[in-house]
């Protein structure tokens, strides 16, 4: 029989991949605290709080103490967080994933997923771009949106696909919506730990998390984007 401190060097070596919103919120969570290793345990942490009360211990923590220390301190800081904590605001968000040939969205309130949609392209550019700009808009005459993100776009990479998040953008700043950008890099990392090798990876994360989505690799990854914003968003709330 193993000892427990067997089991727990078994669990920090471990491959975590989320497969619900709270364990992703998790691994954000340890991420964040610079203890990736021990996921685990703040997901434990997590289902004995409510999420505004360990929101509020995270803010208490990153506040006053360096970042070296914050784990130590958020755990301090969640031992005098007594009752209920403020609730959180529902916000809402577009996810957009742009390829050459289909921008794919992701309507968020919260963390939830309240719409999907992918919008085929033509191979015409001028069409195309100007296709892009229309589909955006609509989503946002027809949904009350406060912001919209999107996967970062090197310029070195495909210039249709520039094109496109130029048109896209363009559409959302004269909309007034706040726009978040992700590096892939860094979006993969959201999804596990350690981080997935691959989209591949990511997807399958976010299948499991919601498996009524549609298998298409272009609303996997603007679910993805949206999720990890939308929990980025959680933790720079003033609660």
């Amino acid at each position: 029989m193993r000892s427990i401190l067997d089991q727990v060097a078994a669990q920090q070596t471990s491959r975590f991949c989320p497969n619900s919103i709270r364990e992703f919120f998790a691994l954000r969570l340890a991420q964040k605290l610079g203890d990736s290793v021990a996921v685990r345990h703040y997901l434990r942490l997590i289902e004995q709080r409510s999420e505004e009360q360990v929101l509020v211990a995270y803010r208490r923590a990153v506040s006053s103490s360096k970042p070296e220390n914050w784990a130590r301190a958020f755990h301090s800081a969640l031992e005098h967080v007594n009752g209920n904590a403020p609730g959180l605001p529902s916000s809402s968000l577009l996810a957009i994933k742009i390829e050459r040939r289909t921008v794919s969205v992701a309507l968020f309130a919260g963390t939830h997923v309240e719409y999907t949609q992918t919008h085929h392209l033509s191979s015409a550019r001028e069409k195309a771009e100007a296709s892009a700009a229309s589909f955006v808009n609509s989503m946002l005459h027809h949904f009350d949106i406060d912001a919209a993100t999107l996967e970062q776009i090197s310029t070195g990479e495909e210039i249709q696909r520039l094109i496109l998040r130029r048109a896209i953008g363009s559409a959302l700043r004269n909309r007034s919506v706040s726009v978040w950008e992700i590096e892939k890099r860094t979006l993969l990392a959201g999804f596990g730990h350690p981080t997935p090798r691959s989209r591949r990876e990511m997807r399958e994360s976010v299948s499991t998390i919601w498996p009524v989505l549609s298998s298409d690799g272009g609303i996997l990854d603007a679910t993805a984007l949206g999720l990890y914003i939308q929990t980025e968003r959680l933790f720079s709330y003033e609660i």
